[in-house]
């Protein structure tokens, strides 16, 4: 347990760091596009697409710090439970169900 704790705030670390560098790289993105604007279509779009995938890089760093917190907070309030039992697998399965009106209904149940 306390392995998997290390490892994830190193991971949390690591991804916090990307994510500071995912700002600069959306920031020379943006410094292109308003230097190519027109005078250099190519220089605009390469601007556009650093932007573009900054922000994509940004928002993964994000949601990937947030997971890894979201475990380390699971592992603080359950070490005792998952002393005590076996530990499950997660489950993703597919449901059907019918809704108020009668209409069908399809989704996706996950089980921790």
């Amino acid at each position: 347990m306390a392995t998997g704790r290390e490892r994830a705030r190193k991971a949390q670390l690591v991804f916090a760091i990307h994510a500071g560098l995912d700002v600069t790289y959306v920031m020379a993105g943006g410094i292109m596009w308003e230097l190519g604007r027109g005078q250099s279509p190519r220089v605009t779009g390469y601007g556009q697409a650093l932007v573009l995938q900054g922000s994509f890089l940004f928002a993964f760093d994000v949601a990937m710090m947030w997971a890894h917190e979201i475990l380390l907070e699971r592992h603080r309030l359950g070490e005792a439970r998952l002393r005590s039992r076996p530990l499950r697998a997660t489950q993703l399965r597919p449901s059907i169900g019918r809704l108020p009106d009668g209409s069908p209904s399809f989704g996706l149940s996950l089980r921790w």
